[in-house]
């Protein structure tokens, strides 16, 4: 099996990279705000 040059990647992981960094921050974006709802109720 031969490495894969440096700088080359394949378009569907860059994606899935992608999303999944904005799911995440989506996720802590909606916890903060739940948090900061929560503590003025």
């Amino acid at each position: 099996m031969r490495p894969r040059p440096m700088g080359r990647t394949d378009p569907g992981r860059t994606m899935l990279d992608i999303i999944f960094i904005a799911g995440g921050l989506a996720f802590f974006g909606l916890a903060a705000g739940y948090a900061t709802l929560c503590e003025r109720l």
